[in-house]
């Protein structure tokens, strides 16, 4: 009985893949990291016994050993079937270690018994969960035409009644197929057989992924009238189901609601060809990544996990290539299904803002990967004890980094935080002062456990201050064009890789009594103690911080209150007050971008502009994007729109997320732009931020403008409207209810989206 990783539980994590997955992965333990070394040859050991009792067993219990070995222990559907989630808009990772007796069967290794179930096994729901899985590895090596014969071959075998769910999977399957190979009658036969043989109503999932194959359809065959008729008369059927599960039909009939929104922006704006979207997934040494899961994912949908729904779904082949046909315009990015040793010791060097890939009706594109090995670190690691007052960093060289970025983290009660520490390193080696790291405000998090009341994470509060806490690091390597080499973070197995773990305690100094009970989560205690500690010594930033810090969490725990009540003012004005103190004894770019902040929030220019100054006068971040947009903003609030206009500029070319192009976009329309104009910027900068709903501004600008046809006054009221967004009057503009059948039905969309950016 050997240790192995497996996928239990999956953790969606947005933005960098934190640390914390190293720790659940490689285990502390040097039992688990053994295992872990062995792992490799006493597979290789079961994997020989147990083909071997499969090749000599009879032949109905050759069919039980493939289900045991080959079909229990597997997920067809490729959004569940792998061990690690990969992409640049979130991460996927097993969070639990648990003992496995059974061996790991590549792909590979499967197909031949997988296609003797598929023809000899049980007329049951595993011989499709066989040909669902078989389908993808012919697809990824363009076997088409054994596909479709195999999924006919499976769905012969499948009564019509008794396995309708698993008959209408296979028929999908088969929808697809077809739709890849443009064979659209076909198509259509498929679509009209899954619909009529869909007795349950309320199987929304189907209807949905039925739609998305159709959307190929409008474009190659010009038939948006008859799918546009389809799609409406399923979201009506859904309608009546409502009263029996709102949040799941409103769900539903949204997500048909933007395939229909989909379609028709396509073809108003006349685009008339789908694009094949192919590449190779390979290591820099060469290696394949083969029989990996490939998602095309939508704008849409990736401020979720995948979902089995997703209409661009495949598998690499032996070689790691992988191919889409006739994808629909739109933007989209690549996710990637590993399984660990796949993975380990490697990194796909993405970052979240990089890496879309437009199809606007062009014929082909190519998006290769190529995986690059994870970086090498040298200290602190390995649990390091580090009690000197300037810590050293040091990680090996990267061949063609320009620069590095430093990234700190600490564990949390429900997890971790990580956060960027110093950008634009030149060399391979960085003292930073422990003070610094103490006055570094990590954030505020809360938790609660089950029906347990939320309470705040006390390891949040005191941050890097604390002695007893293990923290993590992390590097990133960049290239002179600001592109990501490969960064240090990812996931390792084996002896091989767990050499130089990047974990350490800071125990320069020594925690006080206050901060003990802060730690045993009396927090009024704490503050009362802390408030003890600055009276009796007033050059005590540690305690000054920590009770600004506490103020902070108590702000947090009143979310979901009037935010201008007069306790949260008097609570923020507090807070304004103790860091007035805390820079005078330690100034800090991240306490003067704080109070810029407040001040900006009051428009308040003169302290605004002050703060704003000296926070830049110590930034260690060459990544000014985000505070370059909220400057504009504060510029044009000032009425100082040349100002506001260059920083705009800045920002959106240095953010690849572009989250503030709909304020600029407004800034132009008031200063008396076009509609045209502020179109052409949309599709410039598309907005790439991962809001629940996307905003898409290119798309609400050409509903004004059709909606500002013959309407004399439009852009008049427009300018009206933003005019009271610039003057921050979000209350008047969100009570603001266009009447019945007017004409600033779309404007009310734009000033909805605008209160969305931040």
């Amino acid at each position: 009985m050997k240790i192995r990783i497996k996928v239990k539980h999956l953790v969606y994590i947005l933005g960098l893949l934190t640390v914390l997955v190293i720790a659940f992965n490689v285990g502390a333990l040097p039992s688990h990291k053994l295992a872990e070394a062995e792992q490799g040859a006493v597979q290789t050991e079961l994997k020989e016994q147990v083909l071997n009792k499969i090749d000599t067993a009879k032949p109905d219990n050759k069919l039980k050993l493939i289900e045991e070995y080959m079909l229990k222990e597997s997920d067809t559907v490729l959004a569940h079937a792998y061990e690690a989630y990969i992409g640049s808009s979130g991460s996927m990772f097993s969070e639990s270690m648990e003992l496995q007796t059974k061996p790991d069967f590549s792909l590979k290794e499967k197909v031949p018994y997988l296609e003797q179930y598929v023809k000899a096994g049980r007329s049951d729901q595993d011989v499709s969960k066989a040909a669902e899985l078989l389908t993808y590895y012919y697809e990824g090596s363009e076997q088409w035409e054994k596909a479709s014969q195999m999924l006919a071959g499976a769905l012969k075998r499948l009564h019509f009644t008794e396995y309708r769910y698993a008959r209408q999977e296979l028929l999908f399957m088969k929808a697809k197929l077809a739709a890849d190979q443009k064979q659209y009658g076909e198509l259509i036969r498929l679509c009209e057989e899954l619909t009529l043989g869909n007795k349950n109503p309320t199987n929304f999932d189907l209807n949905i992924r039925i739609s998305n194959l159709l959307a190929q359809y409008v474009i190659a065959e010009d038939k948006e009238h008859e799918v546009l008729k389809r799609i409406q008369a399923e979201m009506k059927k859904q309608e009546e189901f409502i009263e029996g599960d709102q949040r799941a039909a409103q769900l539903q009939t949204d997500q048909l609601q933007m395939v229909e929104d989909r379609l028709k922006k396509m073809v108003s704006i006349g685009l008339e060809r789908m694009t094949d979207v192919s590449g190779t997934i390979t290591k820099s040494d060469g290696e394949p990544v083969a029989y990996a899961g490939v998602f095309l994912r939508r704008q849409d949908d990736l401020n979720h996990s995948i979902r089995e729904d997703e209409p661009y779904q495949t598998m690499t082949n032996e070689k790691g290539e992988y191919s889409f046909k006739g994808v629909v315009p739109g933007s989209y990015k690549l996710s990637l299904g590993l399984d660990l040793n796949q993975i380990s010791g490697w990194t796909w060097p993405v970052s979240g803002d990089a890496d879309w890939i437009d199809l606007k009706g062009q014929q082909s594109l190519v998006q290769d990967v190529v995986f690059q090995p994870l970086m090498k670190l040298k200290s602190p690691v390995n649990e390091a004890v580090v009690k000197e007052k300037k810590l050293i960093f040091e990680w090996e060289p990267v061949a063609g980094a320009a620069y590095y970025n430093l990234n700190l983290g600490l564990k949390l009660q429900g997890g971790s935080s990580s956060r960027s520490i110093m950008q634009g390193i030149r060399s391979s080696r960085i003292e930073i002062a422990a003070e610094d790291l103490y006055n570094v405000i990590s954030g505020v998090s809360s938790s609660s456990n089950g029906s347990e009341e939320e309470k705040i994470d006390p390891l949040s509060l005191l941050g890097y201050a604390n002695t007893d806490n293990q923290f993590m690091w992390s590097v990133e390597a960049y290239n002179a064009n600001g592109e990501l080499l490969t960064r240090s973070d990812g996931y390792r197995l084996g002896n091989d890789l767990t050499g130089q773990l990047p974990f350490f305690y800071l125990k320069e100094r020594t925690m006080t009594d206050a901060d003990r009970a802060l730690l045993a989560g009396h927090l009024e205690d704490a503050d009362a103690k802390y408030k003890a500690l600055f009276q009796s010594n007033p050059e005590d930033a540690h305690s000054l911080k920590m009770m600004f810090t506490l103020l902070e969490g108590k702000l947090m725990m009143m979310h979901g209150e009037d935010t201008d009540t007069e306790t949260k003012k008097a609570m923020k004005g507090e807070q304004v007050g103790l860091l007035k103190q805390l820079v005078k004894l330690h100034p800090t770019a991240d306490y003067y971008g704080w109070l810029a902040d407040y001040y900006l929030k009051q428009e308040n220019w003169n302290e605004y502009n002050r703060y704003y100054a000296l926070a830049g006068s110590l930034s260690k971040h060459t990544d000014t994007s985000y505070t370059d947009a909220t400057h504009a903003i504060a510029l044009m609030k000032q009425g100082k729109w040349d100002g506001a206009d260059n920083y705009f500029k800045q920002s959106l070319e240095n953010d690849k997320s572009h989250r503030f192009v709909g304020v600029y976009i407004a800034l132009g329309l008031y200063r008396g732009g076009s509609l045209d104009q502020a179109i052409q910027l949309a599709a410039k900068y598309p907005d790439r931020m991962m809001y629940n709903n996307p905003l898409h501004w290119e798309d609400m600008l050409l509903e004004m403008k059709s909606e500002s046809k013959g309407v004399s006054n439009y852009n008049g009221m427009l300018q009206e409207k933003i005019g009271l967004y610039i003057k921050g009057k979000d209350q008047e503009l969100k009570q603001w209810q266009p009447s019945a059948g007017s004409h600033d039905t779309a404007m009310k969309k734009f000033i909805a989206g605008l209160l969305k950016v931040g």
